[in-house]
């Protein structure tokens, strides 16, 4: 049986995804099926979300999921959708 890599995506390919869902033309279904990304309905914390943390000390920690609403998920990491992180982003620029 052989093992499938994950895929990794560019930061090119990630604001390509960012951009299309700004502008609001699309559902967040229909962009990942444009886009090919997996959903997930329920975001889970990776060993390597956690390396990077204690690499990078980050103000915030959010984890990106395909839902509607931001929750904790302990550790003072927050699950929140693509969008109202978007917005986020742009209210503090």
């Amino acid at each position: 049986m052989n093992k499938q890599t994950r895929r990794k995506f560019t930061p090119e390919f990630k604001a390509k995804v960012a951009l299309e869902a700004l502008k609001e033309q699309s559902t967040l279904s229909e962009i990942a099926k444009k886009f090919e990304i997996k959903r997930s309905s329920s975001p889970s914390i990776t060993k390597g979300f956690h390396i990077a943390c204690d690499d990078i000390k980050p103000q915030k920690k959010y984890v990106v999921f395909f839902g509607k609403d931001r929750f904790s998920l302990g550790e003072g990491i927050t699950a929140i959708p693509l969008f109202d992180l978007m917005l986020e982003i742009l209210n503090k620029s």
